[in-house]
This record gives structure tokens, sequence and C-alpha cells, in this order.
């Protein structure tokens, strides 16, 4: 804390638990060396088949829980997505899809041939499945002058200035796309 302070940082004394057998650095909690950070809701359901922030959050949710050795609590939350989105894919910790995440992306690769049709991709070699994937939803933007240059000049190489992505508007939308 010192260092932080040394820094000009404010370090929340009353808030910091410095002695005892609880810590919490970073977003983690721990209770003599074991993680016991809490596995937060952060959007209520919803059983529409068009809310991708459902999906991908409570995709999320479940991954945390069979992780942290919840199996049951997670298996009544993948029942419930695919009673509303269909067959949940299978992938691994980098999938650009909301999926079960297996350790071994090859197994997730091999699960997936049995319920998804497939292709391979020849210019990235590699098998791809028709998804459902969580897109950010996009207006056009009415920036002019100054503030679009520096939007411009912000933005990473690739993405469009000429879009902005709107909070809390996420879309589904079917794609192909790879396991890893």
């Amino acid at each position: 804390m010192r260092v932080l302070e040394s820094v000009g940082l404010v370090v929340n004394r009353d808030k910091s638990c410095i002695t005892g057998p609880f810590r919490e650095s970073c977003g983690m909690d721990a209770f003599k060396g074991v993680q016991v950070t809490p596995i937060r809701l952060k959007k209520q359901y919803s059983d529409r088949p068009s809310d991708g922030t459902v999906l991908s959050s409570y995709s999320s949710i479940a991954n945390h829980l069979e992780e942290r050795g919840y199996e049951e609590a997670a298996n009544l939350i993948w029942n419930r997505l695919q009673s509303t989105y269909g067959v949940i894919p299978y992938g691994s910790t980098v999938s650009s899809f909301p999926c079960k995440v297996l350790r071994d992306p090859r197994q997730a690769e091999v699960r997936n041939l049995k319920l998804f049709r497939s292709r391979w991709n020849r210019r990235y070699q590699r098998i791809e499945f028709s998804l459902l994937t969580v897109l950010p939803g996009r207006k056009k933007s009415k920036l002019d002058g100054w503030t679009r240059l520096l939007r411009d000049f912000v933005l990473p190489v690739g993405d469009d200035p000429s879009t902005v992505v709107v909070p809390r508007s996420t879309q589904i939308k079917r794609g192909w796309r790879a396991v890893y």
C-alpha cells in the first residue's frame, strides 16, 4: 500500500483486508489461500431468443460454475439456455462464441462435428462450424471534423470509424467459427 501511495494513488484502508485469513486483490477474494470470489449474475434472464447478452452472460456463468465444481448448477443453466437458443456448442477458452468450455480444443471439435454443420476453410486450414455468435449492435456515427479524426486515431486497425457500438445491444447471428 505504501508503494501505491508513493506514486500518488489513494488506497482506501477501511476497505482493505490486510490482517486475518481473508484477502482481496484485483477482483479475487481468498480465504486462507482458497478462492472464494462469488459468481454474480449481471443480467436478468430473459426467454427472448434474440437477446445475445443473456446467451453470452449465462454461458460465462455456467462455465465458471463448472470450473469451481458446481456441475449441477451449471447443468441447470445449460438446460435453460438450450431450451431458448438450441444446442450450445463446445469450445475453448479462446473461442469467439458462447460455448461450453473444454480443456482440450480438439475434443471440442470432435463433439461439435456430431452436432453442427461444418466446413474446411482452405484459407485458414481449419475446421469451422455454423454456430450462433454474439455481435455488438452498431449504428452509423454522425461524428465529423476533429472528433471524427480523433476517433480514427484511437480505433484499432480494421475497425470502421463510421460506426459506433451501441452499449447493451448485442445481436445473435449465425456464422462460421473455429473452436480456436
